[in-house]
């Protein structure tokens, strides 16, 4: 065998060569790591370039994440062929093969194998040598393989292991550069995503809508496979669920409130940081509302201005995958989306609450223009019962207050009771669509239509206005919840009357309805009456802002009707007032008058009774011719005329004592027949007198009551036509309080004209050709004195009704 020496120089100039090839490859590698290639690309040059400069049959690298392999590259063989040869190698060192496949193995160390367990018979290829080397860092430990295929046996040298342990080392760096960029443009495409995510939130203003968005932009950040959004309520004391997305089931038996500081979702809430858990055990779920929750869970505070506003929780990262884990990034990234949208939700519910206030101002200006259209229809009468319409068509007309029915009762403070007044609304749901399609179609304004409600008497009275004036109730705590609004000076709105029987059973069985509401007539602190309303018809029900509004209403329409009554009582004050004065001149004048008279009777009397006298003594005369006695009878017959007439004027201008006494009146009014009974018989006139059997006795002058009953009694005969007149006379207790005797004289006489019916108690009024006018006149003296009156019932054409009132004892008045 020939031995050639080679010189120093050339194995000098070799080593060169091979450290210049090997720089070369290192430079290849290392500007691989700055091209723009995918990293998988990237990967499987680089197994090539290391296969072909270390003359290998094969290279693979592994780069693995935990237990989950994420690339891998092969050149010069199938993986498959790789993965079944990694299965037989064995560790030429002696060393226990690491249990694991190809892709899973870590070590610290580069490894030389062999496969020895190769089958010939499966017609496969024996790799002889095989460099194992790990993809290792000292910060992260081993995170890959890079394997060199031989098939034949082939020695490293200590200069090609160092080699690979450098280009694992460059692959590492490779890796890494890469996952930083990746991990770079997924932060700066989840940034952008939340940026225009922030406009689009930024941008819808309905809290719902924008919640909605929330909770779906959520799962799509997060990959998860649902959402639920949660909002602190307005007293900052619950969590309540306001939107969810995705698979979300909920447990309605769990309430879907939370507490602060009650399960995670209150936990989050209370210390204003996220929660993330790997995994959800059964028990735990069992407190949560969210039963669709299998795996993980993130859970975020929604924090604002003023603290945290709510959470925002995900579940389930990758539904459609194996890792379901959320990372810390996921919960950076959902955290940061919770700070967009928190001031997406808190700009949404400012402009909510100003569209609340818009709203509710636009309502209260409407409720002020109702009221002033309806306190300008109400200052347009001075008539009570005109106002008292005006108010309930206020209360019930579509453009006012809107209720289907309305009554009003007034408080009548000398009996201590409430009445009804008046009642407006339709009888049954026919007329009430009837009236609302009439309003619809009268293009007229809210005044006009208020104030065109007629007089009193000018319509027909409905069913339920006669139903409202059928009220009478006892101010008293135990008469129900219409005495209960006077009583307790409030408003009640009774949503069902079932539940409320002992007050309001009545009322709904009168009204039929179980849905209604009362408010007071409230004027300087004192109940002056009551409104009642119901929604019958459409059954809306009353709310909140309708009492607040009808209580507002019923203020304006109390000061109304006091000033009503107020001016009524003031012009009834006046009228007395001329009446009195007018009665004081009268009386002047009459008392005047009435000296004058009985100065004048006084001194006529006597003459007329020398005349009257003799010229009855000369009637006796037997020697007085026929035609003097003629004369004679006349003068005698004046005479007893004239005396009648002084003596009417003198009882009517005297103070005649009154001398009382106990007497019936029945027997008072038998005796003045019995005076007249005579004429009675003469015409044949039909007199029926009804005395009621127990008459109460009265203190009075029995001879000035006969007086008042002849006197009664012959103004009737003189009107009642002889055979067919007819007397009626009636007497019964007085239907009062203070007792009393009433008596009623009828008559069929034709009755008094109209015109001249204010005039028949004057003194000297008469409408007959003889008579002195006095006899009536007398009869209300008479009356006045025992502390009496006496009314006129006049039917024209008919008869005429005289009612007199006597009290039981008028000293005591």
């Amino acid at each position: 065998m020939i031995s050639i020496t080679l010189p120093a120089s050339l194995f000098m100039c070799h080593e060169m060569i091979n450290q210049n090839r090997e720089l070369e490859v290192l430079d290849r590698v290392g500007r691989l790591s700055y091209a723009s290639l995918e990293l998988h690309e990237c990967l499987q040059q680089i197994a090539q370039l290391i296969a072909e400069f270390l003359q290998s049959d094969a290279c693979s690298i592994y780069i693995q994440q935990g237990d989950l392999r994420i690339y891998k590259a092969v050149y010069g063989k199938t993986s498959d062929q790789l993965e079944t040869a990694w299965s037989q190698l064995t560790p030429l060192n002696g060393d226990l093969m690491p249990p694991g496949s190809l892709s899973a193995w870590t070590a610290m160390d580069a490894m030389m194998l062999t496969q020895t367990l190769h089958d010939p018979t499966t017609g496969s290829e024996r790799f002889e040598s095989v460099l194992a080397t790990p993809i290792f860092n000292e910060h992260h430990g081993c995170t890959g393989t890079l394997v060199l295929w031989n098939l034949e046996t082939r020695v490293y040298t200590p200069a090609e292991f160092t080699l690979t342990s450098i280009l694992s080392s460059q692959v590492f760096g490779l890796v890494s550069n890469s996952s930083l960029r990746h991990q770079l443009i997924r932060k700066q495409e989840e940034q952008t995503r939340i940026y225009e995510v922030g406009k689009a939130l930024s941008s819808t203003l309905n809290l719902d809508e924008l919640l909605d968005l929330i909770a779906k932009t959520s799962v799509e950040l997060t990959n998860s496979r649902g959402c639920v959004l949660r909002l602190l309520n307005r007293e900052q004391t619950l969590l309540e669920i306001k939107s969810s997305y995705g698979d979300v089931v909920t447990d309605m038996a769990i309430a879907p409130e939370r507490k602060i500081g009650d399960g995670i979702a209150g936990l989050v809430a209370q210390r204003g940081e996220p929660i993330r858990l790997d995994e959800v055990t059964p028990e735990l779920l069992e407190h949560e509302v969210i039963k669709s929750v299998r795996h993980s869970l993130i859970c975020v505070p929604i924090t604002g201005k003023e603290g945290v506003i709510g959470t925002i929780a995900t579940f389930d990262k990758n539904p459609d995958g194996e890792n379901h884990r959320f990372s810390e990034e996921d919960s950076n990234l959902l955290t940061s989306f919770a700070g967009h949208a928190a001031i997406a939700i808190e700009h949404a519910r400012f402009y909510e609450r100003m569209e609340e206030l818009a709203l509710d101002n636009l309502l209260r200006l409407r409720e002020l223009s109702i009221l002033y259209h309806i306190n300008t229809a109400m200052r347009s009468t001075v008539k009570l019962s005109k106002l008292l319409r005006i108010i309930l068509t206020g209360v019930t007309i579509g453009g006012g207050l809107g209720f289907n029915r309305a009554m009003l009762l007034m408080v009548d403070e000398h009996s201590q009771t409430l009445k009804g007044k008046l009642g407006v609304g339709p009888g049954s749901g026919e007329e009430a669509h009837q009236i609302w399609q009439s309003k619809v179609n009268k293009q007229k304004s809210l005044v006009e239509m208020i104030t065109e409600v007629p007089d009193e008497g000018e319509y027909e009275e409905t069913a339920f206005e006669k139903l409202a004036k059928s009220i009478w109730i006892p101010l008293v705590p135990d008469q129900g919840l219409f005495a209960r609004t006077v009583l307790e000076k409030r408003a009640f709105n009774i949503l069902d009357a079932n539940q409320h029987l002992e007050d309001c059973h009545a009322i709904a069985s009168l009204l039929e309805t179980t849905r209604f509401a009362t408010v007071p007539l409230i004027y300087r602190d004192k109940v002056i009456g009551v409104i009642y309303v119901d929604n019958k018809y459409n059954n809306v029900p009353i709310s909140e802002d309708d009492m607040n509004f009808l209580q507002m209403f019923a203020n304006q329409a109390a000061l109304a009707i006091d000033n009503t009554m107020l001016y009524a009582n003031l012009e009834k004050r006046n009228r007395e007032l001329r009446e009195a004065q007018d009665q004081l001149v009268q009386t002047e004048k009459f008392t005047a008058l009435g000296k004058m008279s009985a100065d004048v009777a006084h001194e006529i009397r006597n003459p007329i009774i020398c005349v009257g006298g003799f010229a009855r003594r000369l009637l006796n005369d037997e020697t007085l011719s026929e035609k003097n006695k003629k004369y004679v009878n006349i003068i005698s017959e004046e005479a007893t005329r004239l005396e009648t007439i002084l003596q009417d004027i003198l009882i009517f201008s005297k103070e005649t004592p009154i001398r009382f006494e106990e007497c019936n009146i029945n027997d008072v009014i038998k005796g003045a027949l019995d005076v007249v009974g005579l004429e009675i018989l003469d015409r044949e006139i039909d007199v029926n007198p009804c005395f009621y059997r127990d008459i109460d006795l009265i203190i009075a002058d029995t001879r000035q009551l006969k007086q008042v009953f002849i006197n009664l009694l012959t103004n009737a005969l003189q009107q009642v036509p002889e055979k067919k007149g007819m007397i009626n006379i009636m007497t019964y207790n007085t239907l009062s309080l203070k007792g009393g005797v009433t008596i009623e004289v009828t008559d069929n006489g034709g009755g008094i004209a109209p015109e001249i019916i204010d005039n028949i108690f004057n003194p000297f009024f008469t409408t007959k050709g003889s008579g002195t006018g006095l006899g009536l006149a007398i009869i209300r003296k008479i009356i006045d004195n025992h502390k009496g009156n006496i009314n006129v019932r006049n039917r024209p054409g008919v008869g005429v009704t005289f009612v007199i009132n006597l009290p039981n004892d008028p000293r005591n008045i």
